[in-house]
């Protein structure tokens, strides 16, 4: 609703003036928008902020690949029907999609996410819940028009307009962090999804600033988690991760316009192009992170992660322990 009101100035009681509902901040056009630089000025002021949208302008403004996403506007007695979902062409490497409700951003203090199956190419229907910071997985199946008239339905009872994001997930064959550091580059790697959430361990790299390895601890992965047909799911890997130096220099190459700064942690991920026979990098997230501003590659080489100060006394809890660590 659109409410005007005035406070009279001698009573300092507040007035109700007029009612009306609210027409200036309504999304000109309701329904389905590709997020893409032609569209930014369509997409409604609430949902063109939202991280996972700049995110995309970012990536176009600087030719970083990146998967596709739509926004999709509901506004009152809106319907999500076939010819809705026909408007959504997906890439050939999508496998699935992250559906999460961008406006109101909370429902009863919950983010609203899930994870939806590529129906419309596989012609197959299931989705799951996957909580933030946690990974977990439910039995629930509904095709990606029943998610996005769930969501809406669910955010009906607390607003008159709902804004969500569609984005598409690839399957690379690997996914990782990458961020500029005082004489390089810090590069972590791993297969499967959630890498940035630190549940699987991960191969490191540092470059130089002219692409050149300085240093890598390779590891050996016992399990990855990975996102198929709607479902988390952890798969058992094994697997030795190691990087050639040609995809490492690939990688901070085409991923340069987003790591000028110390302060930027970049997720992507890589896809092994078929033509080239080249694992290509495609950007996932981008987060502020202030964690390692004071670390330089000769830190990282000699096992420094973390930047840190302590101060005050000891206190010896065991002293056989205390004794073995000395």
């Amino acid at each position: 609703m659109d409410i005007e009101w005035c406070i009279d100035s001698i009573s300092n009681r507040l007035f109700i003036l007029q009612c009306r509902p609210i027409t200036t901040i309504f999304p000109s056009i309701p329904g389905i928008i590709p997020i893409n630089l032609l569209n930014r000025e369509n997409i409604p002021i609430q949902g063109r902020d939202f991280d996972k949208v700049r995110i995309r302008f970012i990536a176009q403004e600087n030719f970083i690949n990146i998967s596709n996403a739509y926004i999709i506007v509901n506004s009152k007695d809106f319907f999500i029907d076939d010819a809705l979902l026909r408007k959504i062409h997906p890439d050939k490497s999508c496998k699935g999609y992250s559906v999460v409700l961008i406006y109101p951003k909370r429902i009863s203090g919950n983010i609203i996410r899930y994870f939806a199956d590529n129906e419309i190419a596989n012609q197959k229907s299931s989705f799951r819940t996957c909580q933030r910071y946690e990974v977990r997985t439910y039995q629930d199946k509904q095709s990606l028009k029943d998610t996005l008239q769930t969501i809406y339905y669910k955010c009906n009872e607390v607003s008159w307009l709902c804004i969500v994001i569609i984005q598409e997930i690839f399957d690379p064959v690997f996914t990782g962090i990458a961020k500029k550091i005082e004489g390089g580059y810090l590069l972590e790697i791993a297969k499967g999804h959630f890498v940035p959430k630190g549940i699987v361990p991960t191969s490191q790299y540092i470059l130089s600033d002219d692409y050149g390895i300085l240093h890598k601890k390779e590891v050996t992965q016992e399990y990855s988690y990975n996102i198929s047909q709607g479902a988390v799911i952890k798969e058992n890997c094994n697997s030795f991760i190691s990087i050639d130096s040609i995809s490492l220099s690939l990688i901070i190459k085409k991923l340069s316009p987003v790591l000028s700064t110390g302060n930027q942690a970049v997720e992507f991920g890589l896809l092994l192009d078929e033509e080239s026979n080249l694992l290509m990098p495609y950007l996932i997230d981008m987060v502020n992170d202030q964690s390692n501003n004071e670390l330089d590659s000769k830190l990282l080489t000699e096992g420094v992660i973390s930047a840190g100060k302590r101060t005050g006394g000891q206190f010896i809890l065991n002293q056989k322990i205390w004794n073995r660590i000395v």
